[in-house]
C-alpha cells in the first residue's frame, strides 16, 4: 500500500474517531461532510443536511460572523480561533470553540474550510460550578482553611479572618502551626497519618489560637485533597467556632424561656395571617389552646367590625412598618371582648424578606378600670372643689365686710392684729378665688370678656403697689405707652400679679426682681426674674401642673394654683409661657402675647 493511501486512511480515521466535532463546508458555506463527533453534538444525519447551508448550525445574528472567517480565510489567514455559539438541529443554542482551517488544492487555492468545534457547555458549567463554590466559601460564616503536606496554608476565606484575625495576606504560605496550641501539636501529627493512610473524613472538638493568643473552641472537619489521579496533595479544614454556637443557642433557649413564660400574648403569623406560634400568655388572654389555633387565620380573635383594622397592619408589615402600641379590641374564645395594647412587628428571613409578622398583645383591662375609676374621681373631685368655692366665696365675703367694720371701731393697740386678722382672710380669699377659677376651667366655663386695653397703662397700674412696698425690682419697659392689645385686662392683670407674687415669694430677702415688657410689630412679651433657688430641669415643665408646687417643703408654698391658672390664661389669649432657670441662680417666667386682631 502506498504512503498517500497509508496517510489517506489514517486522516479518515482520525476524521471519525476525533472526539471534537469537525465540518467541512465549501466556500459557498454548504455543509461537504462532518464527522461523528459532529453528528452528536449537532443531533446530524446525513439526510439533515445534505447540500444544506452551515447557517442552519449558526444563530441568525452571527451569519456575518461565518462570512467574515471565510473573508479572512481567502486572504490567506490559515488559523483563526473563535469562541462563539452554535445552534443543534433541534434549535438549542450552546458555547462552543472553533478552530478554522482553509482546505486547498493542488494550486494552493483556498476552495473549502474545516472547522474543528469544542463543546464548551462543560466547561461553563464547571465555571459556574466553581463560581458558586467560591460564593458559599467566601461568605459562609465557617473557617475553611486548605494546606499542603507540608502544612502550609494556601487557602483562606472570610470566616477564617472572623475566627482567626488573620488577613488572607497574613496567612497565606504561612505554617498551621501557627494556629495550633503547643500542646495540641501532636494531635495535628494524628490528622496527617489519618489522611495519608486514606481514612475518611474526621470531625472533632479542639481548640486554635487567634492572632491574639487567644485560643478559641473549635469543631474541625478534615477531608483530603486530591488531584485527578487520586492522589492526596492536600488536606482541607472546616472549622466552626462552638463558643458561638453555644452562646447563640444559649440566647435562642432564652428568648424560648422569655415568650414561653410572659404574661403577654405573643403570637406570630404568616404575611397571609395564619397563624404559626402560639405562647402561654396569648392562652390565658384568649382562652385558646395552642393546637387550637396554629394554622387557622388571625381573625379567629379579631371583632368583626375591627377586620379593617387587620387590613391596615398587613399593609404595614408588607412596607416593612412596625406598629407600636396599638390599643384596640379582640375576642376571646368565649366571645367576651379584652382590650390589649398591640404591637406588631414585620418577620423577615436571612434574605430580609418580610415573610410574616410577630405581634406582642398586652391585656389592659385593669389599666382601663383604673382608667375610668381615675376620670370618676377626678369628675368628682372637681365637682367637690367647686362646690366648695362657691359656697365659701358667701361667708368670706361677710366676713371681710364685718372685718373692715370692726377695724375701724378696735382700740389703736389692736389694730395690729386686726390687720394680721384681714390678711390672713385676704389669702384665704384668693385661694378660694384660685379654687373657683380652677372648677371654672375644668368645666370649661372660665368667662373672658375682650377688648381692647392700653397694656402699658395696666402695667404701671399692677407695679404701682410694689412701690409702696418699698420692694427693690427693677422694670425696663422696652415699649411705648399707649400699647393697645385685645384681651381680657382683668385676667392679664391677674396673669401678671401671679407671676409677681411668684417672684417676690420665693426670692431670697433683700434680693432684686427684674420686670422686662417689650413690644415688636405683632408681639407682647413680658417676664419676670427672681434670683431665688431656681428649679430643677426635670421640674420646669411641671410647674403648670394643677396643685404642683415645686418645692413643698418651703413655708411659702401654696396649693400650686396659680401658675396653672395663669398658663390657662395666657393660652385663652392666643399666647405661651415658659420658664428659664438655673439651679442656685433664680427663674425668670415668659409670657407672649399676639398684638395683631
Amino acid at each position: 500500500m502506498k504512503n498517500t493511501e497509508i496517510e489517506y486512511y489514517a486522516q479518515k480515521v482520525m476524521f471519525e474517531n476525533a472526539e471534537d466535532a469537525i465540518i467541512v463546508n465549501d466556500l459557498s458555506n454548504t455543509i461537504v461532510c462532518f464527522n461523528p463527533a459532529a453528528g452528536r453534538m449537532f443531533s446530524l444525519r446525513n439526510s439533515d443536511v445534505y447540500n444544506s447551508q452551515i447557517y442552519k448550525l449558526i444563530p441568525a445574528e452571527l451569519h456575518k460572523e461565518q462570512d467574515a472567517v471565510v473573508e479572512d480565510l481567502l486572504g490567506g489567514k490559515s488559523v483563526l480561533h473563535s469562541k462563539t455559539t452554535r445552534l443543534t438541529s433541534e434549535g438549542h443554542s450552546f458555547p462552543v470553540s472553533i478552530l478554522f482551517r482553509p482546505i486547498k488544492n493542488s494550486y494552493n487555492e483556498v476552495i473549502g474550510v474545516i472547522q474543528i468545534i469544542t463543546d464548551d457547555e462543560a466547561e461553563r458549567i464547571l465555571e459556574e460550578k466553581l463560581g458558586i463554590l467560591t460564593a458559599i466559601t467566601e461568605n459562609i460564616e465557617d473557617a475553611i482553611i486548605s494546606r499542603t503536606l507540608e502544612g502550609y496554608i494556601n487557602n483562606w476565606n472570610k470566616g477564617a479572618e472572623k475566627i482567626f484575625g488573620y488577613t488572607e495576606k497574613e496567612i497565606l504560605g504561612k505554617p498551621i502551626s501557627l494556629l495550633i496550641p503547643s500542646d495540641k501539636l501532636e494531635e495535628e501529627e494524628n490528622i496527617i497519618d489519618n489522611i495519608l493512610q486514606g481514612k475518611k473524613k474526621e470531625s472533632f472538638e479542639t481548640t486554635r489560637l487567634t492572632k491574639v493568643g487567644d485560643q478559641v473552641p473549635i469543631f474541625f472537619t478534615v477531608s483530603a485533597i486530591k488531584n485527578k489521579a487520586g492522589e492526596i496533595i492536600g488536606i482541607s479544614e472546616i472549622a466552626s467556632n462552638v463558643s458561638k454556637k453555644k452562646n447563640d443557642q444559649e440566647k435562642k433557649a432564652i428568648l424560648a424561656s422569655i415568650v414561653e413564660n410572659s404574661q403577654d400574648a405573643i403570637i406570630s403569623k404568616t404575611i397571609d395571617g395564619l397563624i404559626t406560634s402560639w405562647n402561654k400568655g396569648a392562652e390565658k388572654i384568649f382562652g385558646y389552646k395552642e393546637q387550637e389555633v396554629i394554622g387557622k387565620h388571625i381573625s379567629i380573635i379579631i371583632p368583626p367590625e375591627r377586620m379593617d383594622e387587620e387590613t391596615l397592619i398587613i399593609k404595614n408589615i408588607r412596607a416593612g412598618i412596625k406598629m407600636d402600641h396599638f390599643q384596640t379590641i379582640r375576642l376571646k374564645k368565649n366571645g367576651d371582648s379584652v382590650p390589649i395594647s398591640l404591637t406588631v412587628s414585620p418577620v423577615k428571613d436571612d434574605n430580609g424578606n418580610i415573610i410574616g409578622a410577630s405581634k406582642v398583645a398586652r391585656d389592659i383591662t385593669s389599666e382601663k378600670e383604673a382608667e375610668a375609676l381615675i376620670n370618676v374621681l377626678s369628675k368628682r373631685k372637681d365637682e367637690f372643689i367647686a362646690l366648695a368655692s362657691h359656697e365659701l366665696k358667701t361667708p368670706l365675703t361677710s366676713l371681710n365686710a364685718y372685718l373692715q367694720l370692726l377695724e375701724k371701731r378696735v382700740a389703736q393697740e389692736d389694730k395690729i392684729f386686726m390687720k394680721k386678722i384681714i390678711k390672713q382672710q385676704e389669702k384665704l380669699n384668693t385661694l378660694v378665688n384660685d379654687l373657683f377659677d380652677i372648677s371654672k376651667i375644668q368645666s370649661g366655663k372660665m368667662e373672658f370678656n375682650f377688648e381692647k386695653f392700653d397694656i402699658s397703662q395696666l402695667l404701671f397700674e399692677v407695679l404701682e403697689p410694689l412701690k409702696e412696698a418699698n420692694l427693690d425690682y427693677d422694670f425696663h419697659l422696652d415699649m411705648q405707652k399707649g400699647i393697645i392689645i385685645k384681651g381680657d385686662k382683668i385676667r392679664i392683670e391677674q396673669a401678671i400679679t401671679n407671676l409677681l407674687t411668684n417672684a417676690i415669694k420665693y426670692s431670697p430677702l433683700g434680693s432684686r426682681i427684674e420686670i422686662v415688657a417689650a413690644t415688636t410689630a405683632n408681639q407682647f412679651t413680658f417676664s419676670v426674674k427672681d434670683y431665688g433657688f431656681g428649679i430643677e430641669p426635670n421640674r420646669q415643665q411641671l410647674i403648670f401642673n394643677q396643685f404642683y408646687t415645686g418645692d413643698s417643703i418651703r413655708k411659702n408654698s401654696g396649693l400650686g394654683l396659680g401658675l396653672f391658672i395663669t398658663e390657662n390664661i395666657i393660652k385663652r389669649h392666643g399666647g405661651k409661657i415658659w420658664v428659664e432657670s438655673e439651679l442656685e441662680k433664680g427663674s425668670k417666667f415668659i409670657f407672649i402675647l399676639p398684638t395683631n386682631y
